[in-house]
């Protein structure tokens, strides 16, 4: 095997399990603009990416419908994405529940509150994941992320501006979103599986059981990928021949 050869054999090995590894921890989806028509249609929330702002594409924050739309509040934080977000009907009071809680294996820490609260456009409180969970084994883990709730088990009533979620470990909790208070905790017998959830549930093992399923999960993959790799640069290095 020339220089060459072995060149292609490490770009490959190198290459190919990078991009495996770099899909695993791309967001959701890019940040777009969107909008959301609230007050039976009298004013709209624009969310609009950073240095997307034009003619069109309003500078974030709640207008009024009427044209041209007037300003209520500007909303200069950063981006929220449309399925996390819920928004009172007169749009002054805004929860967002981010998807994509980065986790630190090394230092076992989260970066990133698992819910915030913003009023007229500006941040007013959060809480991490340790507050809401009694139980932090009950978490979903995968390689970089955690994720604490059943997103599929969130309800927001816009009659009473309240917001109900389910954790892993099993609470029902309500939160006060004009106060960003917890008003009420409760504690549920009802299980949720992975066919009741869209967010890759794994049950309910403990912390250190879950790390380690998904370390040798993830050590399969990469071992698999890694034998592609060979079995592709042996075809390349016969076919050169």
């Amino acid at each position: 095997m020339n220089c060459k050869h072995i060149t292609v054999v490490c770009f490959l090995l190198f290459v190919i399990p990078s991009c495996f590894i770099a899909l695993a921890d791309e967001p959701p989806f890019d940040p777009t603009h969107y909008q959301i028509e609230l007050d039976g249609g009298q004013k709209v929330f624009h969310m609009t990416p950073v240095g997307q702002e034009n003619d069109i594409f309003l500078l974030s924050g709640l207008y009024t419908k009427s044209e041209p739309q007037t300003l209520i509040y500007a909303y200069e934080g950063k981006y929220l994405y449309n399925g996390e977000l819920h928004i009172s009907d007169d749009g002054r009071f805004i929860v967002n529940i981010p998807f994509w809680l980065i986790y630190d294996y090394e230092h076992d820490t989260i970066g990133g509150a698992a819910i915030e609260f913003y009023k007229d456009g500006e941040y007013v409180k959060s809480y991490g994941v340790p507050v809401l969970l009694n139980d932090m084994s009950q978490a979903y883990y995968t390689v970089s992320h955690i994720t604490w709730d059943y997103n599929n088990q969130r309800s927001f009533d816009k009659m009473t501006n309240i917001l109900t979620v389910q954790t892993r470990d099993n609470q029902i909790i309500k939160f006060d979103i004009t106060t960003a208070s917890i008003i009420d905790e409760l504690l549920t017998s009802n299980d949720i599986t992975d066919e009741t959830t869209n967010s890759g549930a794994i049950g309910n093992p403990s912390t250190g059981m879950i790390k380690n399923s998904f370390n040798l999960i993830w050590i399969i993959s990469l071992s698999v990928v890694v034998l592609i790799s060979l079995f592709i640069s042996t075809l390349f290095i016969k076919r050169s021949k």
